[in-house]
């Protein structure tokens, strides 16, 4: 499964760095909403964190891409995810090997927002992109 999970992991990781909507900043302002910003994630680590402890982007409908850091020295027992106002809870994540990216499993569907378009190539220099974080 790792051979699968690492190339979206890195597709995602050059694509989307992420912001909460509530939070979101697009030129340091309050950004507008939008699919793309409905996308981002504010996530509580552990069950004495709080919510903007990390974000993270919903890439699939149970699937929130997020950095390795935020997941991997804490107890992520109580995780949940907030994503367009509504709260998931979380019940694993996969750790990337060779990137600050993780996965962070959502326990029900994300049914009112479409995940992020995550892109299969890496940018060529030059292109222009929208990066959330």
């Amino acid at each position: 499964m790792q051979h699968k999970i690492f190339p979206a992991l890195l597709a995602a990781s050059i694509v989307a760095l992420t912001a909460a909507p509530a939070t979101a900043l697009e030129h340091g302002d309050p950004a507008t909403d939008s699919p793309e910003a409905r996308t981002v994630a504010q996530l509580k680590i552990g069950r004495v964190g709080s919510f903007g402890d990390c974000t993270g982007t919903l890439v699939a409908v149970q699937w929130v891409l997020t950095a390795r850091h935020c997941l991997e020295s804490v107890n992520n027992t109580g995780t949940q995810a907030r994503i367009n106002g509504t709260t998931y809870d979380t019940d694993s994540w996969a750790l990337s090997p060779l990137s600050d990216a993780a996965l962070l499993h959502l326990t029900a569907p994300v049914t009112d927002t479409k995940p992020a378009e995550i892109s299969t190539q890496v940018p060529e220099p030059g292109k222009r992109g929208t990066l959330y974080g």
